[in-house]
């Protein structure tokens, strides 16, 4: 079964139907991305469009150098934004991805660069 969704993921990956446009943006694709994902059924929200323009705000938001966040105050603002997600029907995250994001936002801020302290 995983060979099999892997099969059918790669053959039709909308990632990569967008990746080598060089006819959008950023965030044409990824509202281009979440418009598959309203037609397919996998994505549950009413607002597809009010999403793809949010979510490069929310990346913004999440980067210690522009809003500079201690580690537990980072984490705190990620599992905000799963939740908002979750709840707006773009469930992103799931436990494998949460474990990888929260121990780079752990990495991330022990030293201003990112750098473990000797």
């Amino acid at each position: 079964m995983y060979a099999l969704g892997n099969q059918m993921f790669f053959e039709d990956n909308p990632f990569e139907a967008v990746k080598g446009r060089d006819d959008l943006n950023g965030l044409q694709k990824t509202r281009s991305l979440l418009e598959e994902g309203k037609r397919d059924g996998s994505i549950k929200t009413k607002y597809i469009k009010e999403l793809s323009g949010l979510l490069p705000l929310i990346n913004f938001w999440l980067m210690p150098s522009v809003f500079p966040a201690a580690e537990e105050e980072l984490l705190h603002k990620y599992r905000f934004v799963i939740e908002m997600l979750d709840h707006m029907g773009l469930p992103l995250y799931d436990d494998d991805t949460m474990s990888f994001t929260e121990k780079f936002i752990t990495d991330i801020t022990e030293t201003p660069c990112g750098h473990k302290a000797d």
